[in-house]
């Protein structure tokens, strides 16, 4: 399964650069939301490997 891994990664960068790109001064759950979903794929990604 070499997909997950790749999703992974891809999901984690994807949510570092909106984070980097974006300011969300009046929605902090949204920033949140990105960063726990990109652990979560990590941990998910290395259940699977």
């Amino acid at each position: 399964m070499i997909f997950w891994p790749i999703f992974g990664l891809f999901v984690i960068a994807a949510g570092y650069v909106i984070r980097n790109n974006f300011d969300f001064p009046d929605n902090k759950n949204l920033d949140g939301m990105v960063n726990m979903v990109g652990w979560g794929v990590k941990v998910a990604g290395l259940l699977l490997l």
